[in-house]
């Protein structure tokens, strides 16, 4: 149910930042904030590479991500000048046309933009890795190659020291150089090349390393184990360097105690916390209390109703994957754009909504099927124009926040909740609407579900997950009508119990067994066992179309959405029947191999 949240000081700077479009970072942070208008006038062009995440604040995964990123961001903040951390919210509605741009297809996506990068180049993706360590390591690699390469004129040399003779080290040094130190590593070691960048700041030294391979150099410097350093003088003499281990840490710590013995100013070491993996992260927890007055009265009342669906939150959600989900896509095609065809066909049979909303879907849909290719922004465009041809689709201004869907936080619930009512009532209403019909498809709205998830949906761990679930029972398991409608509630309880405790679960909204025995007493026997028939009684109750709450909305659902229902409570005592007659064996001759719900 809805919570209107009230934010102490130590929160509300979070809250506002992701409601402001700065979603799950700020400019606080050592991350950069890009958007829509400063993208590619900071990205291109400039001397130091950078590394972006797309990410959208209402997806799961990313919000286990950003302490990674967070960390990552202070990890490697004296390296700004080479590469610069920066992030990209794709739930903006701002960043709709830069997302489509840059093809993010899913989240969180990094890309990597080379020094000098023209604007047209899309960035290279990069493995976002498990952990800070990980992600480094990557970034360290792309910065060699970019050396190597030619690029990255103006940075710290990170390439090997190959010479057997140490003067040259000093030949076109600036004046204000007093030591060069040597890293003596293995080949395959990027400590050496982490230091460089970590105390390039540091004007009056100079860092290289040296691999095992400089056999001579080796033997010139008495090195012995690996790794090792020495400082050199521009005297040529040399001063061999103890470390207490072979971390980056150690290494950057022997040359700032080195330093200071000789009265240089270094910069003060940072502490990082490494969060460890982001599988076992969990984002922190915001406070949350009653605004006070009317919206504290509104927000009980709304819990007081129990199980609801409410207009404005299928509208909301509705809207969402059309303006995000779908039109992000740079093209859409193939089995995709069947994918689409099949989800706007069943919104128009099934979706409640006002009759500009029904006209403005039917008229997307035939535009939908006469392509054979759609650009995302070409299917922006279509919605536009529909928009000013048939008037206001929706019944809930663009502002309009959740109601049932609504979060304690601004990026918990909200679209993924939204998007199983949707999915709940389009196929409970498929039932009610023609479930008596000879021809009627049992698996029309969950395989058009299926391609929505497959091809759109931009939660990739979710996606991923639901095609399993579909994959492994659902074309096995329904026939009848009322089949599709217990399969999903199935497969939502499943979805339920896997995300329970996760990162991305509401603290005020536990992911729970649904229907609750507070919201249906009748659900579950003495035993704690469902039972199915009362479970199928609840979920037609809950989202049939009659039973709808209008609360902020504009308009009740069309005349033709409802006229295929003259007889609903007809059908819905037919159709409620239908699971206990399957109890008793009366539909068993006609799908042999059907498996019972019980």
């Amino acid at each position: 149910m809805c919570n209107v949240i009230f934010l102490n000081q130590e929160t509300k700077k979070l809250y506002n930042d992701l409601n402001s479009g700065r979603g799950l970072y700020n400019s606080d942070e050592k991350i950069t904030v890009l958007n829509e208008s400063n993208f590619k006038s900071s990205v291109y062009g400039t001397k130091n590479a950078w590394l972006v995440e797309f990410y959208n604040s209402w997806c799961g995964f990313c919000h286990r991500f950003a302490p990674i990123w967070r960390t990552l961001a202070t990890d490697i903040s004296a390296w700004q000048d080479v590469v610069t951390i920066g992030a990209v919210d794709c739930a903006n509605d701002d960043n709709n046309p830069l997302c489509r741009e840059y093809e993010i297809m899913y989240y969180p996506m990094l890309k990597f933009f080379p020094s000098d990068s023209k604007v047209g180049f899309l960035g290279n993706e990069v493995e976002k890795g498990k952990t800070v360590d990980s992600i480094r390591t990557s970034i360290v690699e792309l910065l060699r190659k970019e050396q190597t390469a030619g690029r990255g004129a103006s940075w710290p040399n990170l390439t090997p020291y190959r010479s057997n003779d140490v003067k040259n080290l000093w030949k076109n040094v600036p004046t204000n150089v007093q030591f060069i130190f040597l890293i003596f590593e293995d080949t395959d070691s990027l400590t050496g090349m982490e230091v460089i960048l970590d105390l390039q700041v540091i004007k009056s030294i100079q860092i290289r390393y040296v691999t095992n391979e400089n056999e001579a150099l080796v033997k010139l410097m008495g090195v012995s184990m690996f790794p090792s350093i020495v400082a050199l003088e521009s005297n040529m003499s040399v001063t061999p360097l103890k470390t207490s281990d072979s971390s980056r840490l150690s290494f950057r710590k022997v040359i700032k105690t080195f330093l200071k013995a000789r009265s240089i100013d270094v910069p003060k070491e940072e502490t990082v916390v490494d969060p460890g993996e982001w599988s076992n992260i969990k984002p922190p927890d915001l406070v949350a209390i009653m605004a006070a007055g009317e919206e504290e009265k509104k927000a009980l009342e709304i819990k007081a109703m129990g199980d609801v669906v409410f207009q404005a939150d299928l509208e909301k959600t509705v809207m969402y994957a059309l303006q995000h989900e779908i039109s992000v896509h740079k093209s859409i095609s193939g089995n995709a754009l069947t994918a689409l065809q099949n989800y706007l066909s069943i919104l128009c049979k099934y979706l409640p909504i006002g009759p500009h909303g029904v006209t403005f879907l039917k008229k997307l849909r035939d535009k939908v099927y006469e392509a054979i290719e759609i650009k995302g922004e070409m299917f922006s465009s279509y919605m536009k124009e529909l928009e000013n041809e048939v008037g206001t689709p929706f019944s809930i201004s663009s502002s309009q926040d959740w109601i049932g869907c609504k979060g304690s936080e601004g990026t918990f619930r909200g679209f993924p909740c939204g998007t199983w009512s949707t999915f709940h009532t389009l196929i409970v209403n498929s039932v009610l609407q023609k479930g008596d019909e000879k021809q009627f498809d049992s698996l029309e709205v969950l395989e058009a579900m299926l391609g929505y998830i497959t091809h759109f949906f931009g939660c990739q761990d979710c996606s991923k997950h639901f095609q399993s679930m579909a994959s492994e029972s659902m074309r096995s398991s329904v026939f009848e009508p009322n089949d599709g409608i217990m399969w999903l509630w199935k497969a939502h309880n499943k979805v339920n119990k896997r995300l329970a405790g996760d990162a991305s679960e509401d603290p005020l909204h536990p992911k729970i067994q649904f229907p609750s025995k507070e919201t249906c007493p009748s659900c579950r026997r003495h035993d704690d066992t469902w039972d199915e028939e009362e479970v199928l009684k609840h979920l037609v109750k809950v989202y049939g179309k009659d039973h709808i709450n209008q609360m902020n909305t504009a308009s009740k659902p069309s005349l033709e959405v409802q006229a295929s229902g003259r007889e609903s409570h007809r059908l819905k005592e037919e159709k409620l029947g239908a699971l206990e007659m399957k109890k008793q064996g009366t539909s068993a001759g006609n799908h042999e191999n059907q498996r019972s719900h019980t």
